[in-house]
């Protein structure tokens, strides 16, 4: 009988180590809004003290007249050098997906949507290429891993800014090119149908101006 008591006790005391164990795990479900809170990370250090509004907002929290304003976050990366590095060199490339998504938006059943899509990305990736950097943003991040001390990642953000008066002589230059593919290309339109005349300069200022 005590050998079955004593059997007994440490059944439960393995239970009970069991359960403290799992509700003390550092990442459950719980635990892991405690340490990383909502956003499921947590800062271990970045070059400001608050998040800056430009990286949503990149023209709306500008000061300079006669400039447009962009702002490109990356992913998460092992190193805060690298992740600024990825930074610059892909901001050109969505920026340049961002103005070729305003332009031909509702073309894309059309037969000259593929060159002329080329033709303005080329475009759009040459001249943002030659942006001015503004302001650049990293954080350190701690995110929930299998390991104890969790996994540490960086983020970073950059700011870049355009001449306006550039920017519209770009469009023009641009419509001249998408005229001569056309031609080049030999691509029959419909009559009155302009492709270049798509390309509206004053259009996009005014859409980038209210939303960003």
């Amino acid at each position: 009988m005590v050998r079955n008591f004593y059997r007994q006790f440490f059944f439960l005391f393995a239970l009970l180590l069991l359960w403290t164990s799992c509700s003390i795990n550092p990442f459950s479900n719980n635990r892991n809004e405690e340490l990383y809170g909502e956003l499921g990370f947590k800062v271990l250090s970045s070059s400001q003290e608050k998040r800056p509004q430009w990286i949503s907002h990149p023209h709306k929290y500008s000061e300079g007249k006669g400039r447009l304003y962009f702002s490109y976050e990356i992913d998460p990366k092992p190193t805060q050098a690298m992740a600024c590095a990825m930074a610059r060199a892909y901001i050109k490339q969505d920026l340049a997906q961002l103005v070729n998504l305003f332009f031909l938006k509702g073309n894309e059943d059309k037969v000259w949507h593929e060159e002329v899509f080329n033709v303005a990305y080329d475009h759009w990736q040459s001249f943002f290429q030659k942006a001015q950097l503004e302001n650049t943003y990293w954080e350190k991040r701690l995110y929930p891993s299998f390991e104890e001390e969790g996994e540490q990642s960086s983020v970073c953000a950059i700011r870049v800014s355009v001449a306006e008066s550039e920017f519209l002589s770009q469009v023009k230059t641009l419509q001249r090119k998408v005229k001569s593919k056309i031609k080049q290309l030999q691509i029959r339109l419909p009559k009155n149908e302009k492709v270049e005349n798509i390309f509206d300069g004053e259009g996009f200022l005014l859409f980038y101006k209210m939303n960003y």
